[in-house]
């Protein structure tokens, strides 16, 4: 399975996980009156998650927002050149994501969430496995040819 299975896969789960844990705790706080301790806190995690996950999706089908007022006034042949140097300069940025994202990881990793227990580490991994992914796609950009 290529990264960008891996990553389609994931979020399909992850968005269904997250829909249906809403769903469950709406229906129990409106007909059985009770509420579930742990659904809000999974619901923001599972969010989390998707967003990182899905920014390094958006990135790979190019569905992120650019500003092409200055590419489109440069000549054919320089687009390309200036689609590389987004590329260059957004692993740079993507790396700065694994780099301080493992380090904060790192510095919560004795921390539990408080209603799952869940180790805080495992939370905070998705901005460097998104900054992995974000990475792994714009390295892949600068070695294709391509125009904005």
């Amino acid at each position: 399975m290529g990264l960008g299975k891996a990553e389609d896969t994931a979020l399909w789960v992850m968005g269904a996980a997250m829909a249906a844990i809403v769903a469950i705790q709406v229906a129990c706080r409106y007909l059985f009156n009770a509420s579930l301790f742990w659904s809000e806190e999974a619901a923001r995690y599972l969010l989390i998650w998707l967003t990182f996950v899905g920014a390094a999706a958006a990135f790979r089908r190019g569905a992120h927002p650019r500003v092409t007022a200055l590419v489109g006034r440069l000549p054919a042949p320089a687009r390309p050149v200036m689609a590389r140097l987004a590329d260059l300069v957004s692993t740079g940025l993507f790396i700065g994501m694994i780099v301080w994202g493992t380090q904060f990881a790192w510095f919560v990793r004795h921390q539990t969430t408080p209603a799952l227990g869940l180790p805080k580490w495992m939370v905070m991994a998705a901005l460097p496995v998104g900054g992995l992914c974000l990475s792994i796609h714009a390295m892949a950009g600068l070695t294709r040819r391509r125009s904005p």
